[in-house]
């Protein structure tokens, strides 16, 4: 990314953000889950945890998918100004944005 960025590449640039940010948020979301379900099933550290740190834990997971989705959409965005349509469609779609995908 840094070097389309040092060539002044503006549209390779942006593409390639986009498509970071939407590798970050599918990481993100997956990590989410994987927590998610290790609070389910009281599993690693979860096992152990009071009733009031899970809540604290499951807020803090539901922030995080929060921020996750609303990268989707920024990438989203970037890809729709590439005009790279099918890229902003799906990241649209995986931020829960149905109606833009």
């Amino acid at each position: 990314m840094k070097c389309f960025q040092m060539s002044g590449d503006e549209d390779l640039y942006k593409k390639s953000q986009a498509n970071s940010m939407a590798d970050e948020s599918t990481k993100e979301l997956m990590e989410v889950e994987s927590e998610k379900n290790y609070i389910k099933n009281k599993l690693y550290a979860y096992a152990d945890m009071s009733k009031q740190d899970i809540k604290r834990a499951r807020t803090k997971l539901k922030n995080q998918e929060i921020r996750a989705l609303e990268n989707f959409c920024k990438a989203g965005e970037l890809f729709e100004h590439a005009e790279l349509f099918k890229q902003a469609g799906q990241c649209y779609f995986s931020g829960r944005e149905y109606a833009k995908a």
